[in-house]
């Protein structure tokens, strides 16, 4: 290894023990009953398994970046989009190219800021919510409409389409290149008092959503009132008592902590939530071509397994929640939910209509 890549290596693993200790007294809420995470790759030098061009980046001279992530505990979704990408990343390249990751929001304390910290080159790569990401291209919003996946089957088929990639695509305009998309679930209604059952139960209750216009109009339509949020703000707020409910995916609700809160959760499985894989355009121009292919290959093949196994985990956290946490799980009729919001899906849809016909094409059920 040369000189320079050595003590900028030096100074980052100085760094990261300097915040890790820094952090040592957080609060992050108990991992309990949490799945093995992934197993760490083999020790070790290993071949460049791509068959790629790295531009002479080797295993004793490697690729170092920096992936960060706003999740918080072991089993966040973020938090393991991050580990899982740098582990199989650094398997393909042979240790070539080195992800170091930076967890437990040590870099980034939520999406807006992760977001804006790739856009200024601050770190390398990031993972965001795609939702988030309507407040920067407004193609996102597709995503959003309530109602716009028929079931897991569909994200999965969505994922693996071309459409998908035409919408990775739009994204570098705003100085992120997306690398792919990963599905972390449907969203629930996680209540704390009384759950909600049909439309009519939203009324007068506030509920937190995420910073989209579209969730915000379809919450509205359902007739709640609402609140948009960072992530990072919710755990206060139902501590607090400010707001009555918020909506999300079981995964985020028990790594999150949102649990201890939040004991009435309604099965409205309104709209599916996906986190783009995202590089810094000012790294990734820096990036000989065969590292970017590497990346954006390693990227497609992270996303899909990691989709496949939130599908599963999710189910897995319902489980944990009802049986260690209390917590009760309702089945509701969603037809009566997708009735009262059609007025937004008709909006959006036509609105985004070319990208809209497309992801409905992609359904295995069509």
């Amino acid at each position: 290894m040369n000189k320079k890549r050595f003590i900028s290596l030096a100074l980052a693993i100085i760094m990261l023990m300097f915040l890790l200790v820094g952090c040592g007294g957080s609060d992050n809420p108990p991992q309990s009953s949490a799945p093995p995470a992934s197993s760490p790759v083999s020790e070790g030098t290993q071949a460049n398994a791509s068959g790629l061009d790295l531009g002479g980046y080797t295993a004793d001279d490697p690729l170092v970046l920096r992936g960060v992530s706003f999740g918080i505990g072991e089993r966040s979704s973020h938090n393991v989009d991050n580990v899982a990408f740098s582990e199989d990343v650094f398997e393909a390249s042979g240790g070539a190219v080195v992800i170091e990751v930076y967890n437990d929001a040590i870099l980034t304390q939520n999406d807006r800021d992760t977001f804006e910290g790739l856009q200024l080159g601050n770190f390398d790569i990031g993972f965001n919510n795609t939702a988030v990401l309507t407040n920067y291209i407004d193609e996102y919003k597709v995503l959003d409409i309530p109602y716009l996946f028929n079931g897991p089957e569909h994200t999965l088929a969505f994922l693996e389409s071309d459409v998908m990639l035409e919408m990775v695509d739009l994204l570098e305009e705003t100085g992120v290149v997306c690398l792919g998309l990963t599905l972390i679930g449907f969203r629930f209604v996680n209540a704390v008092n009384d759950p909600i059952l049909t439309p009519d139960d939203f009324n007068g209750v506030l509920i937190r959503v995420i910073e989209s216009d579209v969730y915000i109009d379809t919450f509205r339509a359902f007739g709640a009132n609402t609140i948009a949020m960072a992530a990072s703000e919710v755990l206060v707020a139902l501590q607090q008592g400010t707001i009555d409910a918020f909506e999300g995916t079981p995964i985020i609700c028990h790594t999150g902590g949102y649990s201890e809160f939040t004991k009435k959760i309604s099965r409205t499985y309104h709209a599916a939530q996906f986190t783009g894989i995202n590089v810094s355009k000012r790294t990734w121009d820096t990036l000989p071509p065969g590292v970017q292919q590497l990346l954006r290959e390693t990227a497609l093949k992270t996303g899909m397994r990691r989709s496949i196994e939130n599908i599963d985990e999710n189910e897995y956290y319902v489980q944990v929640m009802t049986d260690e946490m209390g917590v009760e799980f309702f089945e509701v009729d969603v037809s009566l939910f997708r009735d009262r919001v059609a007025s937004v899906h008709a909006t959006y849809s036509a609105q985004f209509s070319e990208l809209f016909d497309k992801i409905m094409a992609t359904d295995p059920a069509a």
